[in-house]
């Protein structure tokens, strides 16, 4: 009777509860490098961007090619946690159409720098490289070169995105969330994304805001949700294939009503919660809260 009493006195505060906010950690980055590749012919002066205050992607009028560099450090995220969702949010400050085109992320293969290049006016046709700088032949200017002009990136993009006029975009997929867990579990080859526009035609580029911008409001950022919480099958108390949610919530109390779990019962498992082998009674209803304030269930 005291068990029925104590978990009735938490049953409706538990119902209130959703797992959107619970168990889940979301912090915000900023990029620690960024920077632009400028197609050139060979030969000529490589030009870069790195301590400019946008970078470019797609292609110009000219049919000259941009593409953007960029990397976060995740040092900050425990390397045992499951990333949920991430989301980069770009500000988009010029287009060169009035239309939409897809910016498409690429998790990058080797590393690349950011030099002192500081672009004037609009910032579209780059500045002289300096050393260190990222440049389409050059991942490091002047003497460490891409395997492949333009940058080393792996082919199938982690993200597509339509990008219209000048805005706020919030990009976030499936295959951005898995770069991240793929970088905790393999920090020495994060290399940060390589983002391209539409490169087919020309007259698509478009311009945004970099981590240096003045105007704090437009810069990058990126933000990840994760959660250290225990896996799916130690929370889905209805065996539903789905994380820790009301309906788990409603077949506990459905269970307990029922009264103590009888062995020979197929249900048994069901309602010996914490596994002892002992009726459902407080221990189990202890089990239940810890795993609940574990969080979601992945």
């Amino acid at each position: 009777m005291q068990g029925a009493i104590r978990f009735g006195s938490v049953a409706c505060g538990l119902l209130a509860l959703t797992t959107a906010a619970l168990g889940q950690v979301s912090v915000e980055l900023s990029p620690i490098k960024d920077n632009t590749l400028y197609q050139v012919s060979p030969g000529a002066t490589a030009t870069s961007n790195g301590a400019g205050q946008h970078f470019f992607i797609g292609k110009t009028i000219q049919s000259s090619l941009r593409r953007g560099l960029m990397q976060f450090n995740f040092s900050s995220i425990p390397q045992n946690a499951t990333i949920l969702e991430v989301t980069l949010t770009l500000h988009c400050s010029r287009s060169a159409i009035a239309g939409t085109e897809d910016l498409k992320m690429h998790r990058v293969l080797a590393n690349w720098g950011q030099g002192t290049s500081n672009a004037n006016t609009n910032e579209g046709q780059g500045a002289t490289a300096t050393n260190g700088d990222a440049t389409w032949f050059n991942r490091i200017h002047p003497v460490t070169g891409w395997l492949q002009a333009g940058g080393q990136f792996v082919a199938t993009p982690s993200l597509t995105k339509p990008i219209g006029n000048v805005d706020f975009y919030d990009l976030q997929s499936e295959g951005l969330a898995a770069d991240v867990q793929y970088w905790l579990a393999n920090p020495n080859n994060n290399f940060g994304w390589i983002l391209r526009g539409n490169e087919d035609a020309a007259a698509t580029a478009k311009r945004f805001d970099t981590r240096e911008n003045p105007d704090v409001a437009v810069r990058p950022y990126l933000t990840v949700i994760y959660t250290t919480g225990p896996v799916c099958d130690s929370i889905d108390f209805n065996n539903d294939n789905s994380f820790f949610d009301p309906q788990d919530i409603e077949a506990l109390l459905s269970v307990y009503s029922e009264g103590p779990c009888v062995p020979a019962s197929a249900t048994c498992n069901d309602i010996d919660f914490n596994n002892d082998g002992s009726v459902f009674d407080p221990q189990d209803i202890d089990a239940f809260l810890s795993v609940f304030s574990e969080g979601p269930c992945l």
